[in-house]
């Protein structure tokens, strides 16, 4: 995969995980879309802006100008170049947010560096300057050894060829050079000559041609790679001012920015121009895109400011990324770079097709990565979702003669935003199967008689027309016809204990038969107890304690129900209902039992149980888990708390009083809301948090450093192993119920996402890829967190036998 990275160099082609010399991290963590945004203030800080929040932090001014700023390849470290004084170039460590090396430039003149560009191994980093008409090359390996290459200009623009041995120099005087790399001798045909000044140069993802600007004459020429010939394939409207060139993520797109703060998008296999937007801003000289391609970022120099542009809406808000003004200079945001990852851009669906028998099939395509591999794509229509891992999806299961149908794609960084719905239809209906079985809910004796209540199953795809109840005391079965529900069974011996079934038909054919019936003995209906009278019910947040009136006889107890009758459950000695969701209404009842069984209900009432005594708890979704914390209750005899996430099943319980905050172990990509119950004290439970959804761990390109060796299977470790093995993996420390994802090194690859058990315990089966190289090393990675929500990696190395 190439990862494009856009900034003052235009064009950054690497491959995430290439060795580089330059310092920095073998397994940089994933960091949010970061926009490094370079300044013309020589005594102004360095704004570095979190793009996915909006967040900004600064470096402090160090007496020169930071004009420019370029990523590694893999983005373990940024360089940022300053011009005025004697000029050096800085390397910047966004994990540790701090400088980590300066390297000094030697210029004689006050160097005014406008361009940058590193080699896509990392190894090379090259600076235009246009006061003293050299290119530095730099060697990113320390003792960074610098050399001038000498060129007749040097202006706003730099691009390299893929393999990095031809450099494109745009100059003041109007000219585009071709430096050798290896000697700065020139190369081809340089140089180039154009109408005006090129204020940017941009290699095609494919290499084949780079793209030149020119804001004078508003158009934009095209330099085959090859052959050096320059051809004019876009012009922009009159006045546009063409200042930057740059390709989406994807490969689908070309990007123009103008000086007066247009944007022009066209095809980048034909440049034919697709669409156009004028933002209104001014001076606007550089420009870069979100890692997944979703948003464009305008720099503005005149009003300092970020102008984010939604590509498929309008403008978004306008994000100031310096002081007004900035120390030093009036007008001074220049230049933005763009790194870290994403999740990806939503895919496109190409085809969806709705067949014969319930089936169809969704085809896409991907849009941008956001900086790591897609693992998964997950389809979805009203009434069902489906995961699949490529393209094209088959569905099957469908009813239906019409289904719209939305697709996102997932990778580390979580799920992409729901493409855009594609609705397909069919004529032809589905063919019918027959209905699912019914479910029996309840069955009341009464005096010779039965009543069943229950709710038909699924009729997939025909009306059903008929139900049929069966029922035995032990002997032959019998049967009747049945309405929809309720269903009363009549004829049947009073004393005799009876279990029932019911099966529903349809065009297509019968179900199978419901769960049978508890035993359920008919008896006269003077002998069971009267309904209760008087019914009330006074509620807390959690519970409800009824009041009514007592039938006549000999009653052994009472049952309740919160849903108007159709599940009953023992009612406690004191009359109270627990385990209730605050500020919800029920409808209670309550009925006697007596030997014979339970009697008719009470006239049913409404209850609206209280507000919560608690505040909902603060939830932060992290990798695996959620972060708990809550306000301790202003009451006494607190004894703990116990969090619990819904969906289940974690939970967390806490025995002190004043320890108000835990992490659960949680399934990623799973939406989550947490409640706090109150331990030994009279408090309902608190109100659910706002939903939040855990993201996956990451797999890093090499096997981390911090892995421990305790990676084992169920038959012990192994250290040798053949292609195509399976093998059951074990292991442990890790927090309960969270995913791990289990992936094999040498070149990194996912092969199984698994959820822990109650004690952070995975169990899997893997089966070892068939591309593994032979006679060689390679390990199994399990990567998760531990039970604090901590980084928790699982490693075993064992040699592939030939």
């Amino acid at each position: 995969m190439w990862k494009i990275v856009t900034g003052m160099a235009a064009l950054i082609l690497g491959s995430p995980g290439a060795a580089l010399a330059a310092p920095g991290h073998d397994d940089p963590p994933l960091l949010p879309p970061t926009g490094y945004v370079g300044s013309w203030a020589e005594n102004g800080p360095f704004p570095i802006v979190n793009l996915a929040d909006n967040s900004r932090t600064e470096l402090d001014g160090d007496g020169t100008g930071r004009y420019t700023s370029v990523l590694a390849p893999d983005e373990s470290v940024v360089y940022l170049i300053g011009s005025g004084g004697t000029g050096q170039v800085e390397v910047y460590d966004p994990v540790a947010a701090s400088i980590t090396n300066t390297i000094p430039l030697g210029a004689t003149d006050p160097p005014a560096i406008y361009a940058a560009v590193i080699s896509p191994d990392g190894r090379w980093l090259y600076a235009a300057d246009k006061n003293n008409s050299v290119i530095y090359k730099i060697d990113t390996l320390s003792p960074y050894d610098v050399t001038a290459y000498p060129v007749g200009s040097a202006w706003f623009g730099l691009a390299l060829n893929r393999d990095g041995s031809r450099l494109y120099v745009s100059g003041a005087d109007h000219k585009v050079y071709i430096l050798n790399t290896s000697t700065g001798t020139q190369a081809g045909t340089s140089p180039l000559t154009f109408d005006d000044a090129v204020w940017d140069l941009t290699l095609s993802p494919d290499g084949s041609r780079v793209l030149a600007p020119v804001a004078a004459s508003d158009r934009v020429y095209s330099i085959n790679t090859s052959t050096d010939a320059v051809t004019a394939p876009i012009t922009v409207p009159v006045s546009g001012s063409p200042t930057s060139t740059l390709y989406s993520p994807d490969g689908k797109w070309t990007f123009v920015t103008g000086q007066t703060g247009k944007v022009w998008r066209y095809s980048a296999g034909t440049l034919a121009l697709e669409a156009s937007l004028d933002t209104g801003y001014g001076d606007v000289y550089r420009a870069a895109l979100n890692p997944n391609g979703t948003k464009l970022y305008l720099v503005s120099m005149a009003t300092e400011q970020l102008i984010p542009i939604d590509l498929v809406g309008a403008v978004g808000q306008v994000l100031g990324v310096a002081e007004d003004p900035l120390p030093g200079a009036s007008s001074a945001t220049f230049d933005l770079a763009v790194g870290g990852v994403m999740a990806p851009a939503p895919p496109s669906i190409t085809a969806a097709v709705l067949g014969t028998a319930g089936q169809a099939t969704v085809a896409f395509t991907d849009g941008a990565d956001g900086g790591y591999e897609i693992v998964d794509h997950t389809v979805s229509w009203t009434g069902g979702t489906q995961s699949c891992p490529s393209s094209p999806c088959a569905i099957t299961g469908l009813t239906a003669t019409s289904y719209t149908f939305t697709v996102h794609a997932t990778n580390q960084a979580g799920d992409s935003i729901e493409s855009a719905p594609v609705t397909a239809s069919s004529t032809t209906t589905p063919a019918a199967t027959a209905p699912d079985a019914p479910v029996i809910t309840a069955a009341t004796p009464g005096d010779g008689q039965v009543t069943l209540v229950f709710q038909d199953g699924k009729t997939n795809g025909a009306a059903i027309t008929t139900r049929t109840a069966a029922w035995t005391a032990g002997g032959p079965a019998q049967t009747a016809a049945c309405p929809p529900s309720p269903c009363v069974i009549t004829g049947l011996t009073n004393g005799t204990g009876y279990t029932f079934t019911l099966r529903a038909a349809n065009s297509a054919g019968t179900s199978p038969a419901s769960a049978a019936t508890a035993v359920v003995t008919p008896v006269k209906a003077a002998t069971l107890p009267a309904a209760p009278t008087g019914l009330a019910g006074t509620p807390t947040a959690t519970t409800i304690t009824l009041s009514f009136g007592e039938p006549a006889g000999t009653i052994t107890g009472y049952q309740a129900s919160t849903d108007g009758g159709a599940h009953w459950a023992a009612l406690a000695k004191d009359r109270v209902i627990t385990g209730l969701t605050p500020s919800t209404e029920y409808r209670v009842s309550v009925r006697a039992v007596n030997a014979a069984g339970p009697g008719p209900a009470a006239t049913a009432v409404t209850v609206r149980t209280g507000a919560p005594a608690m505040a909902a708890p603060t939830v932060v979704a992290g990798v695996s888990s959620l972060a708990v914390r809550w306000t301790k209750p202003a009451v006494t005899g607190v004894t703990g708390y116990t969090v619990t996430a819904k969906p289940g099943p974690a939970t967390c319980t806490t025995t002190d009083p004043d320890d108000t905050d835990c992490v659960l172990g949680a399934t990623a990509g799973t939406s989550y809301t947490v409640t706090v119950a109150v331990l030994g004290a009279s408090v309902g439970a608190s109100s659910a948090s706002k939903a939040v959804t855990p993201t996956a761990p990451a797999v890093p390109g090499k096997l981390p450093g911090d892995a421990k060796a305790t990676l084992t299977t169920t038959k012990g470790k192994i250290t040798s192993a053949v292609r195509g093995q399976k093998l059951t993996l074990t292991g442990s420390g890790f927090a309960a119920y969270s995913t791990v994802r289990i992936a094999v090194y040498g070149k990194a690859k996912v092969l199984a996402t698994v959820v822990t058990d109650a004690k952070g315990k995975l169990t899997r089966q893997v089966t070892l890829p068939n591309s593994l190289a032979t006679a060689q090393k390679h390990s199994l990675l399990a990567a998760g967190v531990d039970a604090s929500g901590r980084t928790r990696r699982l490693s075993m190395t064992f040699t592939v036998k030939r």
